[in-house]
Protein backbone atom coordinates (compact mmCIF):
# COMPACT_ATOMS: atom_id res chain seq x y z
CA UNK A 1 0.00 0.00 0.00
CA UNK A 2 1.47 3.38 -0.92
CA UNK A 3 0.28 7.26 -0.36
CA UNK A 4 -1.23 8.83 -3.22
CA UNK A 5 -2.22 11.58 -2.71
CA UNK A 6 -1.74 13.64 1.21
CA UNK A 7 -4.89 14.38 2.46
CA UNK A 8 -5.50 17.99 3.75
CA UNK A 9 -7.70 18.69 6.56
CA UNK A 10 -10.70 16.32 7.84
CA UNK A 11 -14.18 15.73 7.32
CA UNK A 12 -15.28 15.70 10.53
CA UNK A 13 -14.69 19.45 10.76
CA UNK A 14 -17.82 19.61 8.64
CA UNK A 15 -19.00 16.67 9.59
CA UNK A 16 -22.53 18.84 8.91
CA UNK A 17 -22.35 19.08 4.99
CA UNK A 18 -19.20 16.91 4.16
CA UNK A 19 -21.42 14.55 2.11
CA UNK A 20 -23.84 16.49 0.83
CA UNK A 21 -24.14 16.50 -2.85
CA UNK A 22 -23.41 20.39 -2.86
CA UNK A 23 -20.89 19.80 -0.17
CA UNK A 24 -18.40 23.10 1.25
CA UNK A 25 -16.04 20.81 2.72
CA UNK A 26 -12.39 21.98 1.75
CA UNK A 27 -11.08 18.97 3.18
CA UNK A 28 -9.02 16.23 0.86
CA UNK A 29 -8.60 13.02 1.79
CA UNK A 30 -5.88 11.01 1.97
CA UNK A 31 -5.54 8.72 -1.30
CA UNK A 32 -4.06 5.15 -1.07
CA UNK A 33 -2.92 2.88 -4.05
CA UNK A 34 -3.13 -0.78 -3.58
CA UNK A 35 0.25 -2.06 -4.55
CA UNK A 36 -0.97 -5.28 -6.02
CA UNK A 37 -4.06 -4.20 -8.54
CA UNK A 38 -3.42 -0.37 -7.93
CA UNK A 39 -7.00 0.25 -6.94
CA UNK A 40 -7.10 4.07 -5.61
CA UNK A 41 -9.42 4.87 -2.55
CA UNK A 42 -9.18 7.66 0.39
CA UNK A 43 -7.66 6.43 3.69
CA UNK A 44 -10.48 3.99 5.76
CA UNK A 45 -9.56 5.31 8.93
CA UNK A 46 -10.36 8.92 7.91
CA UNK A 47 -14.38 7.22 6.97
CA UNK A 48 -16.99 7.68 9.50
CA UNK A 49 -17.47 4.97 12.03
CA UNK A 50 -20.97 4.07 10.37
CA UNK A 51 -20.90 5.50 6.45
CA UNK A 52 -25.00 4.88 6.24
CA UNK A 53 -25.68 7.24 9.65
CA UNK A 54 -24.49 10.39 7.83
CA UNK A 55 -25.92 9.54 4.69
CA UNK A 56 -29.38 8.79 7.19
CA UNK A 57 -28.81 12.16 8.64
CA UNK A 58 -28.28 14.83 6.02
CA UNK A 59 -30.52 17.41 4.52
CA UNK A 60 -29.52 19.35 1.43
CA UNK A 61 -32.02 21.97 0.50
CA UNK A 62 -28.93 23.89 -1.29
CA UNK A 63 -29.44 20.77 -4.25
CA UNK A 64 -33.12 21.69 -4.62
CA UNK A 65 -31.79 25.58 -5.79
CA UNK A 66 -30.66 23.36 -8.45
CA UNK A 67 -33.20 21.52 -9.76
CA UNK A 68 -33.38 22.94 -13.16
CA UNK A 69 -29.35 22.15 -14.21
CA UNK A 70 -30.04 18.41 -12.55
CA UNK A 71 -32.96 17.57 -14.38
CA UNK A 72 -30.97 18.41 -17.71
CA UNK A 73 -28.10 15.86 -16.48
CA UNK A 74 -30.91 13.62 -15.89
CA UNK A 75 -32.91 13.81 -19.12
CA UNK A 76 -29.85 13.04 -20.96
CA UNK A 77 -29.02 9.65 -18.75
CA UNK A 78 -33.05 8.99 -19.74
CA UNK A 79 -32.07 9.46 -23.23
CA UNK A 80 -29.60 6.73 -22.59
CA UNK A 81 -31.45 4.46 -20.64
CA UNK A 82 -34.18 4.66 -23.65
CA UNK A 83 -32.22 3.13 -26.10
CA UNK A 84 -32.03 -0.26 -24.14
CA UNK A 85 -35.41 -0.55 -21.90
CA UNK A 86 -39.14 1.21 -23.29
CA UNK A 87 -41.83 2.39 -20.98
CA UNK A 88 -43.80 1.42 -19.70
CA UNK A 89 -40.71 -0.60 -18.40
CA UNK A 90 -40.54 -1.18 -14.81
CA UNK A 91 -36.60 0.40 -13.45
CA UNK A 92 -35.44 0.65 -9.75
CA UNK A 93 -33.37 4.12 -9.35
CA UNK A 94 -30.46 3.31 -6.29
CA UNK A 95 -29.63 6.57 -4.65
CA UNK A 96 -32.54 8.33 -5.77
CA UNK A 97 -31.49 11.72 -3.98
CA UNK A 98 -34.29 14.32 -4.25
CA UNK A 99 -36.67 12.54 -6.99
CA UNK A 100 -35.44 14.65 -10.06
CA UNK A 101 -34.32 11.45 -12.05
CA UNK A 102 -37.84 9.77 -10.73
CA UNK A 103 -39.38 12.87 -12.27
CA UNK A 104 -37.52 12.52 -14.99
CA UNK A 105 -39.02 8.76 -16.33
CA UNK A 106 -41.96 9.14 -14.25
CA UNK A 107 -43.08 11.90 -17.03
CA UNK A 108 -41.70 9.18 -20.05
CA UNK A 109 -43.95 6.86 -18.84
CA UNK A 110 -41.84 4.25 -16.77
CA UNK A 111 -43.07 2.39 -13.94
CA UNK A 112 -40.44 3.61 -11.36
CA UNK A 113 -39.23 2.70 -7.89
CA UNK A 114 -36.40 3.85 -5.82
CA UNK A 115 -33.92 3.39 -2.90
CA UNK A 116 -32.48 6.46 -0.74
CA UNK A 117 -30.70 6.44 2.04
CA UNK A 118 -31.21 9.85 3.09
CA UNK A 119 -34.33 10.25 5.42
CA UNK A 120 -34.70 13.51 3.85
CA UNK A 121 -34.77 12.62 0.66
CA UNK A 122 -36.28 9.29 0.79
CA UNK A 123 -39.44 11.52 1.94
CA UNK A 124 -39.13 14.29 -0.83
CA UNK A 125 -39.50 11.37 -3.04
CA UNK A 126 -42.43 9.61 -1.25
CA UNK A 127 -44.43 12.98 -1.25
CA UNK A 128 -43.95 13.47 -4.65
CA UNK A 129 -46.01 10.14 -4.93
CA UNK A 130 -42.92 7.72 -5.62
CA UNK A 131 -42.49 3.78 -3.80
CA UNK A 132 -38.92 4.79 -2.49
CA UNK A 133 -37.67 2.90 0.04
CA UNK A 134 -35.44 4.35 2.79
CA UNK A 135 -32.46 2.81 3.69
CA UNK A 136 -29.46 1.54 2.17
CA UNK A 137 -28.88 -0.69 -0.68
CA UNK A 138 -26.86 -3.17 1.03
CA UNK A 139 -29.25 -3.69 3.74
CA UNK A 140 -32.77 -3.50 1.28
CA UNK A 141 -31.15 -6.12 -1.42
CA UNK A 142 -31.43 -8.46 -2.25
CA UNK A 143 -35.15 -8.39 -1.08
CA UNK A 144 -37.92 -10.61 -2.73
CA UNK A 145 -40.12 -7.11 -3.77
CA UNK A 146 -36.88 -4.65 -4.71
CA UNK A 147 -36.39 -7.26 -7.70
CA UNK A 148 -37.59 -8.57 -11.00
CA UNK A 149 -36.39 -4.94 -12.41
CA UNK A 150 -36.23 -4.26 -16.48
CA UNK A 151 -33.51 -1.89 -15.45
CA UNK A 152 -31.89 -0.92 -12.45
CA UNK A 153 -30.46 2.72 -12.71
CA UNK A 154 -27.27 4.03 -9.95
CA UNK A 155 -25.81 7.40 -10.44
CA UNK A 156 -22.42 8.42 -9.16
CA UNK A 157 -23.52 6.33 -6.27
CA UNK A 158 -20.59 3.42 -6.23
CA UNK A 159 -17.77 5.88 -4.98
CA UNK A 160 -19.63 6.90 -2.12
CA UNK A 161 -19.92 2.92 -0.70
CA UNK A 162 -17.21 1.35 1.82
CA UNK A 163 -17.68 -2.06 0.31
CA UNK A 164 -18.13 -1.59 -3.95
CA UNK A 165 -18.53 -5.15 -4.07
CA UNK A 166 -21.03 -6.01 -2.00
CA UNK A 167 -23.14 -3.29 -3.06
CA UNK A 168 -22.96 -4.42 -6.66
CA UNK A 169 -23.79 -8.02 -5.61
CA UNK A 170 -27.09 -6.00 -4.02
CA UNK A 171 -28.15 -4.11 -7.01
CA UNK A 172 -26.92 -6.33 -9.51
CA UNK A 173 -29.54 -9.39 -7.82
CA UNK A 174 -32.46 -6.41 -8.20
CA UNK A 175 -32.20 -6.98 -12.41
CA UNK A 176 -33.96 -9.49 -13.81
CA UNK A 177 -32.62 -11.77 -16.47
CA UNK A 178 -31.70 -10.40 -19.81
CA UNK A 179 -32.60 -6.86 -17.95
CA UNK A 180 -30.00 -3.72 -18.16
CA UNK A 181 -27.67 -1.96 -15.17
CA UNK A 182 -26.56 1.49 -16.06
CA UNK A 183 -24.61 3.00 -13.39
CA UNK A 184 -22.23 5.89 -13.29
CA UNK A 185 -18.66 6.14 -11.29
CA UNK A 186 -15.55 8.10 -10.98
CA UNK A 187 -12.92 7.17 -13.76
CA UNK A 188 -9.26 7.86 -11.86
CA UNK A 189 -7.44 7.06 -14.89
CA UNK A 190 -9.33 9.48 -17.40
CA UNK A 191 -7.29 12.19 -18.63
CA UNK A 192 -8.83 14.84 -16.69
CA UNK A 193 -8.23 13.36 -13.55
CA UNK A 194 -4.37 13.25 -14.80
CA UNK A 195 -3.72 16.48 -15.62
CA UNK A 196 -5.72 18.14 -12.19
CA UNK A 197 -4.02 15.60 -9.97
CA UNK A 198 -4.21 16.20 -6.55
CA UNK A 199 -6.28 19.61 -8.09
CA UNK A 200 -8.93 17.03 -9.30
CA UNK A 201 -12.71 18.08 -7.83
CA UNK A 202 -13.70 15.14 -7.36
CA UNK A 203 -11.01 14.43 -4.59
CA UNK A 204 -13.40 15.10 -1.64
CA UNK A 205 -14.60 13.17 1.94
CA UNK A 206 -17.74 11.52 0.62
CA UNK A 207 -15.77 9.86 -2.16
CA UNK A 208 -14.02 6.65 -0.55
CA UNK A 209 -12.99 4.40 -4.00
CA UNK A 210 -11.57 5.92 -7.39
CA UNK A 211 -11.92 3.48 -10.23
CA UNK A 212 -10.98 2.69 -13.36
CA UNK A 213 -12.93 0.88 -16.16
CA UNK A 214 -11.23 -2.38 -16.18
CA UNK A 215 -11.97 -2.43 -12.50
CA UNK A 216 -15.90 -1.46 -12.80
CA UNK A 217 -16.23 -3.85 -16.03
CA UNK A 218 -15.21 -6.39 -14.49
CA UNK A 219 -17.02 -6.32 -11.00
CA UNK A 220 -20.08 -6.43 -13.32
CA UNK A 221 -19.13 -9.39 -15.39
CA UNK A 222 -18.41 -11.40 -11.74
CA UNK A 223 -21.78 -11.21 -11.05
CA UNK A 224 -22.93 -12.53 -14.64
CA UNK A 225 -23.22 -9.22 -17.07
CA UNK A 226 -22.07 -8.24 -19.99
CA UNK A 227 -20.54 -4.94 -20.98
CA UNK A 228 -22.58 -3.02 -23.78
CA UNK A 229 -21.17 0.21 -23.25
CA UNK A 230 -19.21 2.95 -21.57
CA UNK A 231 -19.37 7.04 -22.72
CA UNK A 232 -18.73 10.31 -20.54
CA UNK A 233 -21.53 10.89 -18.39
CA UNK A 234 -22.30 14.48 -19.27
CA UNK A 235 -23.12 16.63 -16.47
CA UNK A 236 -24.75 19.69 -16.82
CA UNK A 237 -23.65 22.59 -14.04
CA UNK A 238 -23.06 26.53 -13.94
CA UNK A 239 -20.11 28.40 -14.54
CA UNK A 240 -20.16 29.16 -10.88
CA UNK A 241 -20.30 25.99 -9.39
CA UNK A 242 -17.80 24.78 -12.54
CA UNK A 243 -15.01 27.58 -11.37
CA UNK A 244 -15.38 27.33 -7.23
CA UNK A 245 -15.20 23.54 -8.08
CA UNK A 246 -11.90 23.98 -9.79
CA UNK A 247 -10.37 26.42 -8.01
CA UNK A 248 -11.35 26.56 -4.59
CA UNK A 249 -12.10 22.97 -4.41
CA UNK A 250 -15.60 22.83 -2.93
CA UNK A 251 -16.36 26.32 -1.58
CA UNK A 252 -20.39 26.37 -1.51
CA UNK A 253 -22.68 26.84 -3.88
CA UNK A 254 -23.83 30.54 -3.77
CA UNK A 255 -27.21 31.79 -4.61
CA UNK A 256 -28.55 31.42 -7.90
CA UNK A 257 -28.78 34.88 -8.20
CA UNK A 258 -25.14 35.15 -8.82
CA UNK A 259 -24.72 35.90 -12.46
CA UNK A 260 -22.46 33.47 -13.35
CA UNK A 261 -24.65 30.54 -11.45
CA UNK A 262 -27.22 31.62 -14.49
CA UNK A 263 -24.48 30.68 -16.90
CA UNK A 264 -24.97 26.72 -17.31
CA UNK A 265 -23.31 24.29 -19.91
CA UNK A 266 -22.77 21.09 -20.39
CA UNK A 267 -19.48 18.77 -18.74
CA UNK A 268 -18.44 15.77 -19.76
CA UNK A 269 -14.54 15.07 -19.63
CA UNK A 270 -14.63 11.57 -19.30
CA UNK A 271 -13.76 11.58 -15.24
CA UNK A 272 -17.02 10.33 -14.43
CA UNK A 273 -17.87 7.54 -16.83
CA UNK A 274 -21.55 5.92 -17.93
CA UNK A 275 -21.42 2.07 -17.82
CA UNK A 276 -24.36 -0.16 -19.36
CA UNK A 277 -24.09 -3.98 -18.98
CA UNK A 278 -27.05 -6.59 -19.43
CA UNK A 279 -27.56 -9.60 -17.31
CA UNK A 280 -27.78 -13.06 -18.79
CA UNK A 281 -30.59 -15.27 -19.53
CA UNK A 282 -33.78 -13.96 -20.91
Amino acid sequence: MSIRWEGIGDWAADAEQAFLCTTTSRARPEILRCASCYHEFSNPSSWPADVGSEYDALEDTEYLNMTEIKQRTFSKAADLMGRYVAAPASVLEVGAYAGLFLDTCNSRGYTMTGIEPSAWGAQLCVSKGFNVRHGTAESLLPSADLSGFDAVVSWDVLEHVPDPELFMTGICSAVRPGGVLILSTLDRTNWFARILGKRWPWLIPMHLHYFDQKTVIEMAERLGFSFLKTKAHVHFTSAGYALRRLLGHGETVSNSSNFLDRITFPVGFGDVRLYVFRKAGA
